[in-house]
């Protein structure tokens, strides 16, 4: 009888692997359609509402906006800046409404392949995946470096820089070696050191602004009245946009671990609240104090002659004010690991999906007990590895050269060029179909909500609204 029922279950498995599209017509079949989504292991629902709820305030924050925000104002000049990221920051609404919408209703790790595979083409799907995981795998590198350039800020030049990456990459990469609660708890707590940070950047940038510190004085807007508002043109305006959408533009971090969070629909509805927010008030304000205090031909900024350093930092060690810039640079510092554990972690998620989904060998996609993709991170944390190292003997500028050219359009530009590529050799070979909406699958992964789940929902309408307003600044 077992038998019987185990060949009448491969038949179905059959059936349906053969044609990805086909309705599910049956109890039977969607039960072996569970068992299919499920044949690589499970991962573990590790982050709690409250987790999400403090890592979607604090995620993303790294070099791109405490450091690479000099590069934007020396590049562009204030005006073009706050332009520059007043337009990216608010695409970042419309970005999370939809990935949020789609999360709750279908959410799985590594969300938007899985998306792009199921609702448009599986070639989509391998070209997006491969190109996010490169670029995501980069993004360590980049982090490392840019921990080397604050290490040298206190040691001005004369700690190894290969000592500097090694040590990061230590750091970074050991937290994996933990459960993956670990790396929840880690975000957590990294997440709450950057929101302390910000909010002690602003409340500095604003005493400052009105004259604080020994060497203080008020500023009346002279670094846009004395200096090129819109320095370079519409050059300046572009370099200042491609370094705002990597610094604030990419928010997949969130719809991922809400893949894996124990309550989709309470956390990615904080967090779709909570992000907008975050940037366009939180990272707009930080924009607007560093075109105030720091002029756009300081030759500190990263693109200056000096040593590259983060216009905050710049702006507290131009004020006389002891202790504060140090304390900057470690929290900074905080930052920078952060994001490079994210960025292992959202890599490994997409090369695991990729895996999942068929798109590459289904080897990387095995989920072990402690709810880790081993393989994928494997991978993931040998290129991130590599292309550190890398930056040893090229030298390599992680944001680029000066100016707006060819050549930086080209490297600033190469994910699209990547994702276009791939999706178009992988279509071409495999003749992958477009989906239709008529026989999408809208069955595998949807997640019905538990009694739990609800019971949170109707403890959370029960409160009054001040009460519920409070639980999106509540940190603990």
């Amino acid at each position: 009888m077992s038998e019987m029922s185990n060949n009448h279950q491969s038949k179905i498995l059959d059936e349906k692997t053969s044609d990805p599209l086909e309705a599910v017509t049956s109890l039977d079949q969607g039960s072996v359609i569970d068992i299919e989504a499920n044949r690589n292991g499970q991962f573990h629902r590790s982050f709690s509402p409250r987790q999400v709820h403090v890592i979607s305030l604090g995620s993303n924050i790294g070099s791109g906006l405490f450091i690479a925000t000099g590069k934007a104002l020396a590049n562009g000049g204030p005006g073009n800046m706050v332009i520059a990221y007043g337009l990216v920051c608010s695409c970042v609404w419309a970005v999370l409404q939809a990935l949020s919408e789609m999360t709750i209703a279908y959410p799985v790790s590594g969300n938007f392949i899985d998306y792009a595979d199921r609702w448009v083409d599986p070639a989509l799907a391998f070209g997006a995946g491969f190109a996010e995981w490169l670029g995501w795998c980069a993004v360590i590198g980049a982090e490392a470096t840019f921990f080397n350039v604050l290490i040298q800020y206190w040691a001005n030049g004369a700690f190894p820089e290969a000592a500097s990456l090694t040590i990061f990459l230590v750091l970074c990469i050991s937290i994996f070696l933990l459960p993956n609660k670990g790396f929840a708890w880690f975000e957590y707590v990294t997440s709450l050191v950057k929101i302390f940070l910000f909010l002690l950047i602003i409340v500095t940038s604003l005493a400052i602004t009105l004259g604080a510190g020994p060497n203080g004085y008020v500023h009346h807007g002279h670094t846009w009245t004395d200096f090129p508002v819109f320095k370079n043109g519409f050059a300046g305006f572009a370099n200042a946009a491609l370094l705002a959408t990597w610094a604030v533009g990419d928010q997949v971090f969130i719809g991922i671990i809400g893949g894996e969070a124990e309550n989709p629909r309470y956390s990615m509805a904080h967090a779709t609240k909570l992000v907008p927010f975050r940037v366009n008030f939180i990272y707009m304000l930080s924009i607007v104090f560093i075109t105030i205090l720091v002029p756009s031909d300081d030759d500190r900024l990263l693109g200056g002659s000096g040593v590259a350093a983060s216009p905050f930092v710049i702006a507290i060690s131009a004020t006389g004010i002891k202790g504060l810039p140090d304390l900057l640079n470690a929290g900074i510092m905080v930052g920078l690991m952060a994001i490079s554990a994210e960025s292992i972690y959202i890599s490994s998620r997409i090369l695991r999906t990729m895996s999942h989904q068929r798109l590459i060998p289904d080897v990387f996609a095995k989920i072990d007990a402690k709810g880790r993709p081993r393989m994928a991170l494997a991978v993931t944390c040998l290129t991130g590895v590599f292309l550190t190292y890398i930056n040893l003997s090229a030298g390599v500028d992680p944001v680029g050269g000066d100016g707006f050219t060819a050549y930086n359009f080209f490297q600033y530009m190469i994910g699209v060029l990547v994702i276009v590529v791939f999706t178009v050799v992988y279509k071409i070979v495999f003749r992958t179909p477009f989906r239709q909406a008529s026989t999408a699958d809208l069955v595998t992964g949807r997640r019905q909500m538990s009694a739990y789940e609800l019971d949170e929902l109707d403890r959370y309408y029960k409160m009054s609204k001040w009460r519920r307003f409070l639980s999106y600044v509540q940190l603990w």
